[in-house]
This record gives structure tokens, C-alpha cells and sequence, in this order.
């Protein structure tokens, strides 16, 4: 099987599209916050859209045989208050199940690294769901470290429980 990764192109658009949906319905099952129907929504259309035109995005995708099996959405920001910058953020990442436990994930890491380094960027930042233990397990494998905690709690908890 000949896999290649490569920048992604505007013909793309439907793979992603199709790719994210994937994402969010794996992601469910820790948490059921993610709207399922945003992906193919014309506000999440357009958000992949705008990224795949963003001289601040960098978006690859993983190709077996012609077909897209995996990708990785990073944009750059810069944070005022921090003191390294501009700061990557992985905003999105899946490889189809089928096609994990071949060092896909990784190889799209590695790639996106080499391009983030080219434009700049000092950090890579990326949130896993605190649930998710396999995401967090593979990107501490590959060098990242806590940083931050994003907590949170719906409001109608918050009430109850005071």
C-alpha cells in the first residue's frame, strides 16, 4: 500500500469534510457536547473553506492508493500575552480507524512540524478530550506535554449543585 502525505488542496474539501464528521462522531462517545450535524452545515463548510484558503492554516492530508485517509488542520495565532509566538494550534486531526496503528498520525505530525518550523512558528499546541486517553497517550508519545487544563461545566449543573 503506498500512503503519502501531502498538502491539502481545495479538492480535498469533501474528504475533510467527511473525515471531521468521523471525528466528531468518534468523539461522542466521551462526551456528547460535539454538534454531529455542524461538519456539513454551511457555517462548518465554510469554516474548512476558509482554512483551506488561510495563509495561516496548514492542512495535510494522509492518501492510501489515491484515497484520503487521514488529516491534520493547524492554525497559527499569536497570543499577546505569551512569549513565544506564533503559537500552532492542532485544531483537527483523524485518520480513519482502518487505516491507525501504521504511524499515519505521526508522519502527519512530523510533516506539519517541518511547516510550522519553515513559517516561524516557536509551539504546537493541541486539546484532547480529557476522556480520550489513546489521543492523549499518542501526542505525549510524540513530545507534548501538559501545559493548561480546560475545565468546564454546563450552567444548569452549576445551579444545582450550589
Amino acid at each position: 500500500m503506498n500512503i503519502a502525505v501531502r498538502k491539502a488542496e481545495r479538492k480535498d474539501l469533501e474528504s475533510i469534510l467527511s473525515l471531521n464528521k468521523a471525528l466528531f462522531d468518534y468523539e461522542s462517545k466521551f462526551d456528547h457536547e460535539y454538534n454531529l450535524d455542524w461538519t456539513y452545515s454551511e457555517k462548518g463548510r465554510s469554516y474548512f473553506q476558509k482554512r483551506l484558503e488561510s495563509d495561516s492554516s496548514i492542512i495535510l492530508v494522509a492518501e492510501a492508493d489515491s484515497t484520503v485517509v487521514g488529516y491534520i488542520l493547524l492554525f497559527i495565532h499569536v497570543f499577546a500575552y505569551r512569549l513565544h509566538n506564533p503559537i500552532a494550534e492542532i485544531e483537527n486531526m483523524f485518520v480513519r480507524e482502518d487505516y491507525r496503528n501504521q504511524k499515519l498520525g505521526t508522519r502527519l505530525i512530523t510533516e506539519a512540524k517541518k511547516i510550522a518550523a519553515k513559517r516561524g512558528v516557536k509551539r504546537i499546541r493541541v486539546a484532547a478530550m480529557a476522556k480520550n486517553a489513546d489521543a492523549r497517550r499518542f501526542y505525549k508519545s510524540l513530545g507534548f506535554d501538559d501545559f493548561e487544563s480546560i475545565l468546564e461545566i454546563p450552567l444548569d449543573k452549576a445551579a444545582t449543585s450550589s
